[in-house]
């Protein structure tokens, strides 16, 4: 964990800072099931993007690569530009929302809903 928090933020990690650290991820995996690790989460391998884990943070442009958001309800949303590129958005409802220019590359949009969504430009 202590590595984990070391490349995220650049810096040493106190005790503490572990500490807290684990708890996030005892409640990710309590909330998300046991497969599920906090690094998937939080960033990709090489620590290149930083997940979305609400739908406060689909904003326009976001950065959300390796979001876990199934069955997420963002409807009418302006998340132009964003990057959901390797996510997971099964089950989610996306309705009527502007993903002009997103990346959904690599994404799993198992029976996700896209009536009336504008998709120009988008990867898929």
């Amino acid at each position: 964990m202590g590595m984990l928090l070391k490349k995220q933020t650049g810096r040493t990690p106190t005790r503490g800072a572990v500490l807290a650290a684990g708890v996030l991820a005892a409640a990710c995996v309590a909330t998300l099931g046991a497969g599920t690790a906090l690094a998937d989460l939080a960033a990709p391998a090489d620590g290149s993007a930083k997940a979305c884990v609400t739908v406060k943070q689909l904003l326009p442009r976001a950065n959300c690569a390796y979001s876990y958001l199934p069955g997420i309800e963002a409807y009418e949303r302006d998340m132009t530009g964003i990057n959901l590129s390797h996510s997971n958005l099964t089950d989610a409802r996306l309705d009527v929302s502007n993903l002009t220019g997103a990346n959904l590359s690599d994404t799993d949009l198992t029976h996700t809903s896209l009536g009336g969504a504008d998709l120009p430009n988008a990867k898929l």
